[in-house]
């Protein structure tokens, strides 16, 4: 996590392992026991508020 952080504030970029985030893919990574990078993983939730 360490590292990520480090090259997202040195560079806007915290490495291969976590994809950019944009509004099509909107990538977030998980720490977790094994870090995981998942594709809109609160798509259903960001839904709801988002729906008139």
């Amino acid at each position: 996590m360490h590292g990520a952080w480090v090259a997202f504030i040195r560079d806007l970029d915290p490495g291969p392992q976590w994809p950019r985030y944009t509004d099509k893919r909107r990538t977030t990574m998980t720490w977790d026991a094994v870090p995981e990078a998942l594709d809109d993983p609160l798509s259903a939730e960001r839904r709801v508020w988002t729906t008139p």
